[in-house]
């Protein structure tokens, strides 16, 4: 596929800094992944436990290096605080005999920020990234269905529902135009 480099990008406008995870995330982590909505959304290996975090952000190099994932914190600029994380992991959709890989976009927010448009805006400044810097033709993502917050932040980067994927969750995907990507400000 690819190797995945790890930026920090910046919205000053929005105070927004999207940045590696740091091995001092670690506790924030594991807080994160015992929340019941974030838990059924991530794949975490093993109990999210502090050390597990650890690990698992110790292994993000090595993740990034082989073109599997890249995931990045949420937070203020010029702050160390952790409100959430954006990333892109690679993902493999079979329907049928025909299998594509694909890149998909995903994101959490802890739940003392949310309702303020932070994944709507981590999500819109990684987005135009994804499809310069690596250059895909289009990202894809899985949002649980009746999910409104997460529906509506898709919508404002510039996805778009495609079909469900299964009982619980449908397929989006966009931006069908690399100069499609609106602005997602911290409204909404």
């Amino acid at each position: 596929m690819f190797v995945l480099p790890a930026p920090a990008l910046v919205d000053p406008a929005r105070g927004l800094v999207l940045r590696p995870w740091r091995s001092s995330d670690a506790l924030v982590l594991a807080t994160a992944w015992a929340v019941p909505d974030i838990a059924t959304q991530a794949t975490v290996p093993g109990v999210g436990t502090v050390a597990n975090a650890e690990r698992w952000i110790a292994g993000a190099p090595a993740r990034r290096g082989v073109g599997m994932s890249l995931d990045l914190v949420v937070g203020p600029l010029g702050g160390d605080e952790v409100w959430g994380e954006v990333g892109l992991t690679r993902l493999r959709l079979t329907a049928g005999d025909a299998t594509r890989d694909e890149v998909e976009i995903g994101w959490w927010v802890l739940p003392g920020h949310r309702r303020r448009g932070v994944a709507t805006a981590a999500a819109g400044l990684l987005a135009p990234w994804a499809l310069a810097q690596l250059d895909v033709p289009r990202l894809v993502a899985r949002i649980e269905g009746g999910a409104e917050g997460s529906e509506a932040g898709a919508t404002r980067v510039g996805l778009r529902r495609l079909t469900s994927l299964d009982a619980t969750r449908d397929l989006w995907t966009g931006p069908s135009d690399r100069g499609a990507v609106p602005s997602a400000g911290l409204a909404g």
